[in-house]
This record gives C-alpha cells, structure tokens and sequence, in this order.
C-alpha cells in the first residue's frame, strides 16, 4: 500500500477530489430519497396479507386517507362560508396536482346527504375533516406530494373564521420527520464539527494538519450518501428516514477520529527528528493496521444487522457498512497522500534532532497512572469499584423494555402532531392509520385457504350476510377501541348493516336519495375493478402510532382466524401498517438475542484470528459489558423518569434498541484494539510486561480520550433532534463511549492486563524476555 502511496500521491488526491465532486448532486439528494416503509418479513402473515391487497387493489395506495382538519375559533362549521371557502380551494389545488378523491359534507349541496356526514363534523360543530385519497403508489411521487401539500398548508392563510388547518396523512408526518433530519444534519455541521476541529487543535497544536480531516470528512461524506443515493432510490428495501442522521454522525466521529490516529502518530514522528516523508510512512503503516483493524470490526458489528430478515433494519447496516468503507479507504489513502503532497504542513511543527528525542524519558499523567495501577491492590479495587458502580445500572436495565411507539420516529413538536392531538379529541384517530380486513371469494380455487383472488365476486346476499357478521363480530371484540361508526365497508355502512337489495339497487340505478348517493360513495372506494375484492375499514378510536398498537394486531386476527375456520368460501386477511410493523418488531427482536450472540462470536473469532491470542475475545467481552450495559440501562433510566417529558411511553424504541446496540459493539471493540495493539507493539519491541502497559498509556490513552469526545460530540448531536428514537441513540452511544475511553479503556483495561500477568496475556504466544528497562534502554521506569 504505502508504494503505491508514495509513488502517486498526487494522483490519488486528484482522483478522490474528481469523485467527490462528481457525488455532490447525488449525495445532496439522498436524505429525499428516505421513507418510512415498514416492511413485514416475507415470511409472515403481513407480507403474505399486503401482497393479496396490492394484487385485488393495485391503484389503490395505501388506501390510508389524508385528513384536512379545519378548525373554527367558535363558528357553526356547516354553516361557515370561509370554511366550505378554503376546504374548497385546498381541494382544487390538490386536483390539479394528483388523480384524488375528496370527501367531506361540501361534497353535496343537499342538507339530508350533509346530515347523513355529521360523522365528520365535531360535537360541538367546530372541527371539520376532509377525507383525501389519491391513486399514487411510487414512494418517490408519493414523498413529493406530501412535501408540496405541507408546504402548502404552511402558507395557507386563515381568515378571521377558522383558527386552524392542517393536512395530516401518514405521508405528511413522514415529511415532517425528513425536514427534522435535514435540521439535524445541519444542526451537526453547526454543533458536531466545530467541536470536533476544537478537540483536533487542541490534540495537534498546528492548524495547517486540521486541513487533513477536513478534506478526508468531506470526501468521505459526500460519497457515502451519493452511494446511498442510489441505494435507496433503486434497493427494493427503502432505506429509514433517520439512517441519515446515523450515518452523518457515524461519518464525523471515525472520520476525524481515524485521521486523528495518523496525525498524532505523524506529529509524534516529525517531533522525534524524522524527514516529512518518513514520519507520513511510519504514521501511515501504524494507522493502516489500526483503521483496518477497527473498521473490520466495526463491519462485522454491523453485518450482524443483515441477519435481519427484513430491509428496514438492512437498510441501517448497508448504509453504515458502505460510510465505514469509505472512511476507511479515504484515511489510508487519501491522508497519507495529502500529507505526502504538501510538505508545508509539517513546516511550523516542533522537531527535535534524533539524539535528543531518544534521551528523552516520556513523562505524563498516563505514565504516573501507569505506575500507580501497576500496584495489585490498587489494580483489584479499580475492577471492584467498576463492578459496584456498574451494579448501580443493573435495575433500569433489568426493567428495560421496547415499545412499538411510532412517536418516536415523528416529530414531537411538529404541527402534525397537534393535529394529530386534535383529530384523536373530536374525532376517530384510526381514520390516518386504518386496519383494512380484505374480503376475497376463494370458491373455485383448487386452495381454499390460498391468498391468491380467484374468479369468485363479492357482491351477493350471502357476502353481504358474512361480511355483516364479521364487522359484528370485530366490534364486539374490540368494544373499547371500536364502536359501529368506526368501521365501514359495502355490507357496513353508518353504523349498520347494509340490506344487499338496496345496495343492487343503489350501485345500478342512479337513484339521487341521500342515502343511494353516500353508498355509491363509499362502494367506490372499498370495492375493486371486477367485483373480486373487497375491503372493511376499522379505524379503532385510539392512539393509530401509539404503544396500543402492539396489542390490537393480535386481536384483530383473532377474529379473522374465527371467521376463516367457520367460512369456505369467502375468505378474509388483515393489513395495515400496524399489522405489518406488529409482524417486523416481533420477528427482529425475537431474533436480537441471537443476533447478540452471533456478532460477539463472530467478532471473538475474529480478534483470535488477528491477534492469535484465545483469551483477548474473553476479556474484551467482559470489559465491553460495563459500558454497553451501563449506557443502555442510562437508557433505561432516561425513559422511565421521561427525562425527555412525556414522551408517550416509558420504554425505547424497538430499532433504537437494536441500532444502538450494533453500534456500541463495534466502537468497543474499536478502542480494546486500540489499546492492546499499543501494548502489543511495546512488548514485542522487547519491553517488560508492566513497562509495556506503561508505555502504552503514555502513547495511546491521550489520543484514546481525544477520539472518544470526538465521537461524544457527534453522537450528543444527535440528542438535539426533535425525533425521539435519534435522541435515543444518541444519548446511549454518547454514554457508551463516555463510560468506554473515560473509564474502562483508562482505568478498568490497563487493571485488568496489570493482573491477568505475562503468561496469561499473550498465551499461547511466548514473547521474549524483556531487554529494554525504558524508552531509551537507560533509565529505568518503576516497577
């Protein structure tokens, strides 16, 4: 590698620049290209129900409609002509963007269809809604719609009648949350960076090297996201709306860390008499082997994420994966190269000449510490203390639970969110968030229980009959959710049951009656093409993103199972987001325990491989419990107490739990290697055993404690974000490796190789016996 390097130089920077800059209209475009699509597993009944809806729907979306809620400051909303006014032009203008179906009480002029509406009038009659449905089923157009409806909403003017208004759909809070995130991204260029740069001056005194990271954080910025650009825009599995937060603070805490390993290593060689040349080669070889070996391990952290049988949770790990290669190539190449290319950026740093750095005895704070650890007694109460205090967090975590919270991913200030408050006051919530109970006629298909839609319609006496018990029989099962109100479908309308007679006669003759126009209405909606399929809407009066909705799922199938035994020829499934999102967080955190054991097996074998030492994984297990343990159980604590406020539940985030996790892993792993090649290196320069130790403090604890606030800044960053499940992750990754470089990699590690002893250490490696008593062989260290 370092030939190549040194042979191109000039080459290899021109070539990443012209990358780099060939990113930027991608990269820049890759937060828009983020959803929220929570896919169920292909092997659960969510995927199997979406997949006979999308096949009997095909143009139908989602079917979830948007609501228009208007609200007046007292005024009689029927009545008011600002309100009709204003529901009337935001309908116009949503026309002449999409194909859509508008559907309120301005809809009729006659007062006895209005009457029959009422449902969608508040009680005290001054809150309308508007119920929007379009035909847009691509991810991308269905984005851009709700971006230009909630732009729109934010210019709206109101009148001196109606207070409030404001779209809400599932979209629209989709939106909300992607402008969170373009807020939080700029938030850590404001926040994370300067901090970051701050820490570098300070840890490097020359500001000609910060020019280093910042060319390295910059290229490596722009082509990670330009690379999940394209895996989002064209990956069947779309890529979650926080992935770029995650990756962005994932970007500057490596990124600046792993240029701060080599600038620290090439300061320390240009301070010790070596030409430029030679300090960029002897920092580049020893920063090469670490970023490898840290990269590789924090790949393998991450690759544990893909055992996940679904996209929402790869998405994650694909774009962590691809940010970490390229933080990784960029610093060994381009670093190096940069150094090599301009050699004034040596130019102002302090040099010794080489008699003068190898008579020099190292001393600092690291090396006292050293010694002072060095004492048994001393070494056994750090690791007893470590344990007691780590005991402290033992009773948060023993209560940690995940919560289904779709909150959490939203905006907690957002405009939405009191519309969501004000449609959850006055009207169904379901209504955004709908179970949608699919009704097919398998008769004829040689599979009764098959999902597949046969020939069979669904417009009979004896449908209407079943479909009616059904909706019957989900009311009765969900009374405190549901009322007859909250469910509609061909057989079941305005809370009852549907004669099949009228119906027949309402859909074939064009009868003008109130009730005739209303079901055509409706019939439109809930039923397909060629009389195949059919569909009942629930809208259960409860939270439709809140923690009940771990519960109703089951529930709800429970009665599609009861209907199913009973019935051979009609047949019905459920879909919805809650059912799909129920199979997801089921399936992913049946599976965390494994995923847990697997990655640490894997990254164990892997530390054996690299190190040839069997009891490395051992201890780097047990160190990496405190920190991990003790972050999540701050976690924990944060959320029982509502340290945030009132945050709609008192546990994390289910992908909070298993993103942070991934995470915390990997950067563990990062600073015990850290650590440990630094002692690796001292020993088998012919150092003793303790003096090894020592020294490797000296050299390493510094820019350990630098690299790890580094990383602090950056995920603290993350804790400003008005989206619950960023904050989160954030604050557990922040304490993680607080705990981690302030502690266990200062204190707890050096204690406990200090005790495991020589042999035990690099067994069944036998190194050899100590010829050097001190740094310049001469004056030796205390033992």
């Amino acid at each position: 590698m370092w030939a190549f390097i040194s042979r191109f130089p000039k080459v290899i920077v021109i070539l990443w620049i012209l990358l780099a800059a060939a990113s930027i209209p991608f990269a820049l475009k890759f937060p828009n290209e983020c959803s929220f699509d929570l896919k169920a597993p292909e092997t659960t009944r969510g995927f199997k129900s979406k997949n006979l809806r999308d096949s009997l729907f095909p143009n139908s979306a989602d079917m979830s409609p948007g609501v228009l809620l208007v609200q007046t400051n007292g005024s009689d909303v029927r009545t008011d002509a600002h309100v009709e006014s204003l529901i009337r032009e935001f309908n116009t203008t949503l026309h002449n963007l999409v194909n859509a179906t508008f559907f309120s009480i301005f809809n009729f002029d006659d007062p006895d269809v209005r009457s029959l509406l009422n449902y969608m009038v508040s009680d005290d009659n001054t809150t309308i809604i508007n119920l929007i449905t379009t035909e847009i089923t691509e991810p991308s157009k269905k984005a851009a719609f709700a971006s230009t409806i909630s732009d729109y909403i934010d210019h709206l003017k109101l009148n001196e009648s109606v207070v409030f208004a404001d779209m809400l759909s599932f979209d629209t809070l989709v939106d909300t949350s992607k402008k969170q995130i373009a807020l939080d991204l700029s938030n850590m260029d404001k926040i994370a960076i300067p901090l970051a740069f701050i820490i570098l001056v300070l840890m490097l005194r020359s500001i000609k090297l910060l020019i280093v990271p910042l060319v390295s954080l910059s290229v490596t910025f722009l082509i990670s996201f330009a690379v999940m650009y394209f895996i989002a825009k064209f990956w069947a599995g779309k890529v979650l709306i926080f992935v770029p937060s995650i990756i962005m603070s994932i970007i500057v805490a490596l990124g600046i860390d792993y240029s701060l390993f080599m600038l620290v290593r090439f300061r320390k060689e240009i301070g010790r008499g070596k030409t430029h040349v030679e300090a960029t080669r002897i920092a580049s070889k020893a920063s090469t082997e670490l970023i490898f070996t840290s990269a590789t391990c924090l790949l393998l952290s991450f690759a544990g994420l893909l055992l996940f049988p679904t996209s929402t949770i790869r998405s994650l790990a694909v774009g962590c994966i691809s940010a970490i290669i390229a933080i990784m190539l960029v610093n060994v190449t381009l670093a190096p190269s940069l150094l090599l290319t301009f050699p004034w950026f040596s130019s102002t740093l302090k040099r010794k000449d080489a008699l003068e750095a190898a008579e020099e005895e190292p001393k600092s704070v690291f090396l006292w510490l050293g010694n002072l650890l060095s004492n048994k007694w001393v070494a056994i109460s750090v690791v007893v203390v470590a344990i007691g205090v780590s005991s402290l967090f033992v009773g948060p975590l023993l209560h940690l639970d995940y919560t289904t919270d779709n909150h959490q991913f939203f905006p907690s200030t957002s405009l939405n969110q009191q519309s969501l408050d004000l449609l959850s006051r006055e009207f169904s919530a379901g209504i955004v968030n709908p179970y949608y109970f699919v009704f097919h006629n398998v008769s004829g298909s040689p599979d009764k229980s098959s999902f597949s839609p046969s020939d069979g319609i669904v417009f009979s006496q004896e449908f209407f009959d079943k479909q009616a018990h059904f909706a019957n029989m989900l009311i009765a099962k969900n009374a405190t959710y549901l009322t007859s109100m909250n469910v509609e479908g061909e057989a079941y309308i305005s809370g009852q049951e549907m004669d099949f007679d009228f119906a027949n006669l309402f859909t074939h003759v064009p009868i003008q009656t109130p009730s005739a126009v209303v079901y055509r209405a409706v019939f439109s909606q809930v039923t397909n093409k060629d009389m195949t399929g059919t569909v009942l809407l629930a809208q259960p009066n409860v939270d439709p993103f809140g923690e009940i909705q771990n519960v109703l799922p089951s529930t709800m199938r429970s009665v599609v199972d009861e209907f199913n035994n009973k019935s051979t020829d009609i047949k019905v499934v459920v879909d919805g987001t809650a059912i799909r999102q129920f199979d997801l967080v089921n399936t992913v955190m049946d599976m965390f325990s494994y995923q847990i054991v697997i990655t640490a097996a894997v990254i164990a074998v892997w530390s054996i491989i690299m190190t040839r030492l069997p009891w490395l994984p051992v201890r780097m297990i047990a160190l990496m419990i405190i920190p991990i343990g003790s972050a999540f159980g701050i976690g924990a604590a944060i959320f029982q107490n509502q340290i945030f406020g009132n945050t709609g539940s008192d546990s994390l985030l289910w992908a909070a739990e298993v993103i942070a996790f991934s995470i915390c892993v990997g950067l563990s792993t990062d600073y015990t290697f850290f650590l440990f090649l630094g002692v690796k290196e001292k020993r088998f320069e012919g150092y003793s055993h303790t003096n090894s130790i020592k020294l490797a403090m000296h050299d390493n604890i510094p820019t350990i404690l630098g690299a790890g606030f580094i990383m602090i800044t950056s995920f603290l960053s993350l804790a400003v974000s008005d989206l619950v499940v960023v904050k989160s992750i954030g604050i557990i990754l922040a304490s993680s490796v607080f705990i981690d470089v302030l502690f266990v990699r200062t204190l707890i590690a050096p204690a406990v190789l200090y005790l495991s002893g020589d042999s035990i250490v690099w067994w069944p490696r036998k190194p050899d016996e100590a010829q050097k008593l001190s740094v310049n062989e001469r004056t030796p260290l205390i033992i």
